[in-house]
């Protein structure tokens, strides 16, 4: 028996290393016209290594497997499956030289074997070197004409490329092997009304109609792209053929509607949203989906006729009540309906009704946390503390394994600048999380180093104390998740202020900047660490960066801080400049400090308000 299980693994392995039948039909590969390397020994003790590595490596034992896969190459440097299979383990260390090296290898070995190929021209692409990848693609389009896969990975390298062209081509083809699929024939439609080529993008819609004749969507979503087009009276034609087959469709319906919207019938557009909203014979959940759209629809057009108008007051949309009255009548129990008149209500400033909505959804199923948290919402915007706290307490027996209750209690308490009593509900709803949420722990962790930073602020007798428990509540955070943004710029930023642990902080600020390089928040912490190091190139050029890309909104400290490092590279006019723009902002950090600094042209070093 062990020796047919072990028959059995050696023939399932070399089914899968072995050359594909279409390779075996072709002409020879490289592999095969080469004279032999290997002794019968040598090639008997090969076998014995590479196959104990492919047996580790199925169960999963990925080190011992690499150190046979490694003793295997030492025995024969040139075997294609090994080199191919080294190749496969560097690139998931993101080892990305190595893996190309081992992958050129084995083709060299094989020009011909689909998976070598394959490996090679994936490491290509992940590498930008998409010149590279697309031609090996397209040699294996030539060798497999009929593997579809390839031009899936080729039409994403031509896409990366801006290639479009190609990019479309090979989605065409893809079509010809394994016929109309109509998330390729959408993604073929934008990249064609990309080119400008509108008629060529449209033929897309054709096919998948042509493809699906009774399918109206298609047709629906046909006519929804004519008229973001602007095709008006061709998306109505489109409508019509959809009415043809599905008259009573309320997707439909909803299409016409906005089409009689905006050609200036907003009756009848409001008669057809009405009439799918109290069909009964729409499920409910179809009537929310269809709701929430012609909500936005509308809620972006009145915006914009106020933008324009220059109509500074709130939203309304008429008729909207009425509408949520009569679909929440035939459906009483539906706890969404609320969610989304709540929502609704949130987006035109109705806060007070929008909580009351609320209320209703978590009345109707009060063990749902995501309701309780959406309601919590609402009350902490109302900013009655009393109420909020009577709604927390409810909550925590409603839901009482969850961290909601915990964290709008610290929410409040913050908002009040009770940061210690903030701390502890921090504290309670970290101890709610279960053990897999460590990226929330992290944030909560962090919330609490905040709320000992603005103690320190405010108790600047016990400062150092409350700024040493901020920095541990940081550190703790980073254990949890060491990529937190906001706990490394914070924590970086505050060390800098203080002058001390630059190098840490400069590092800290460096992962910040590397995850997020378009925040003029982080970019300016970042330039300003080189600052307090001395580097003021290094800092004038991320704080360059940083007021970039705050573009014509910049904040008063990335201003002031503009003006500090042109002040100590002896651009004192430009330095002033900037000061005095900072100085007419309203979040200005330290006025008093500022106004010294353009009174008498220099630089001062000002000291963070806890030390």
């Amino acid at each position: 028996m062990k020796k047919r299980g072990f028959l059995w693994l050696l023939l399932m392995l070399t089914a899968f290393l072995a050359v594909t039948p279409a390779e075996a039909r072709g002409k020879k590969t490289k592999k095969e016209t080469t004279t032999v390397r290997l002794s019968p020994d040598e090639q008997a003790r090969f076998d014995r290594v590479f196959f104990r590595a492919a047996t580790l490596h199925q169960r999963g034992d990925i080190d011992q497997a690499w150190a046979l896969y490694v003793r295997a190459l030492e025995i024969d440097s040139l075997s294609a499956p090994a080199l191919n299979q080294m190749s496969a383990y560097y690139e998931a260390l993101n080892d990305m030289k190595n893996a190309q090296s081992h992958a050129e290898k084995a083709v060299a070995q094989d020009t011909t074997n689909y998976w070598y190929n394959r490996q090679l021209a994936n490491i290509y692409a992940r590498t930008d070197k998409d010149s590279a990848a697309i031609e090996v693609y397209k040699r294996l389009t030539r060798l497999y004409p009929q593997k579809s896969e390839t031009y899936y990975d080729l039409a994403q390298v031509y896409l990366k490329k801006d290639s479009l062209t190609e990019c479309v081509a090979a989605l065409d083809k893809i079509e010809e092997l394994d016929g109309v699929n109509p998330q390729l024939m959408m993604r073929r439609f934008y990249l064609l009304q990309m080119q400008g080529k509108t008629d060529e993008a449209f033929e897309s819609y054709d096919r998948l109609i042509k493809r699906y004749p009774f399918d109206i969507s298609y047709r629906i979503s046909k006519g929804d792209m004519q008229m973001s087009n602007g095709m008006i009276q061709e998306a109505k034609a489109t409508y019509d053929e959809a009415a043809a087959i599905e008259p009573d469709n309320a997707y439909l319906w909803v299409a016409l509607s906005n089409y009689y919207s905006v050609t200036g019938n907003q009756t009848a557009a409001d008669t057809l949203v009405e009439a799918a909203l109290v069909n009964p014979n729409l499920d409910v959940k179809t009537k929310i989906d269809i709701l929430t759209e012609y909500l936005k629809s509308s809620l972006r057009k009145v915006a914009e006729e106020k933008r324009k108008a220059k109509d500074t007051t709130d939203i309304q949309i008429p008729g909207v009540e009425e509408l949520f009255e009569k679909v929440v009548a035939m459906h009483p129990t539906d706890p969404e309906l609320y969610v989304l008149h709540c929502d609704y209500l949130s987006a035109v400033n109705q806060t007070a009704q929008a909580e009351q909505q609320m209320r209703f959804a978590v009345d109707l199923k009060p063990t749902e946390e995501k309701y309780w948290e959406r309601f919590l919402q609402c009350a902490f915007l109302s900013e009655d503390t009393l109420r909020l706290e009577e709604y927390c307490s409810e909550a925590e027996r409603a839901i009482p394994e969850s961290c909601v209750p915990w964290l709008f209690r610290a929410y409040r308490a913050m908002d009040i600048k009770n940061y210690l009593d903030a701390v502890e509900n921090f504290r309670s709803a970290t101890e709610h999380l279960k053990p897999e949420e460590v990226n929330r722990k992290s944030t909560y962790l962090g919330a609490m180093g905040d709320c000992y930073h603005q103690q320190a602020m405010s108790d600047k007798k016990n400062a150092a104390y409350w700024m040493k428990k901020a920095y541990d509540s940081y550190d703790e955070a980073l254990k949890y998740n060491p990529k937190n943004i906001t706990v490394l710029n914070n924590y970086a930023y505050f060390l800098s202020l203080e002058k001390r642990d630059l190098n840490r902080a400069e590092a800290m600020a460096a992962k910040v900047v590397q995850q997020e390089p378009d925040s003029p928040t982080y970019l300016d912490t970042y330039a300003w660490i080189y600052f307090q190091q001395g580097n003021y190139m290094l800092a004038k050029f991320y704080q360059d960066m940083a007021i970039k890309k705050a573009e014509n909104a910049p904040s008063a400290s990335l201003w002031e801080h503009y003006g500090d490092i042109l002040m100590m590279q002896g651009e004192t006019e430009k330095a002033l400049g900037f000061w005095l723009k900072a100085s007419k902002m309203e979040d200005v950090e330290n006025p008093e400090l500022l106004k010294e600094k353009i009174d008498k042209e220099t630089y001062i070093e000002g000291k963070p308000d806890w030390l």
